[in-house]
């Protein structure tokens, strides 16, 4: 019941950081999750990855792979 709770926190955080409401955010959580094709966790995982990558400055991503020596992807 604490995972709920936490989860459920989360949810009004970010729903008020990012101006919509919290049914619109959950629903966009479905959404996400009804389209899976492998385990829930990772699908969310790898879409959070690829928004991260999609909102990140390519100069930063860059910059961080040539730290890394490894090239962006």
């Amino acid at each position: 019941m604490a995972r709920t709770e936490e989860n459920i926190k989360v949810i009004r955080e970010l729903a008020k950081a990012a101006d919509i409401s919290e049914a619109d955010l959950v629903a966009a959580c479905r959404e996400i999750v009804a389209r899976a094709d492998r385990p829930t966790t990772q699908a969310m995982l790898d879409t959070l990855k690829a928004f991260d990558a999609a909102s990140e400055d390519p100069r930063d991503r860059l910059k961080r792979s040539m730290q890394s020596g490894k090239l962006p992807s």
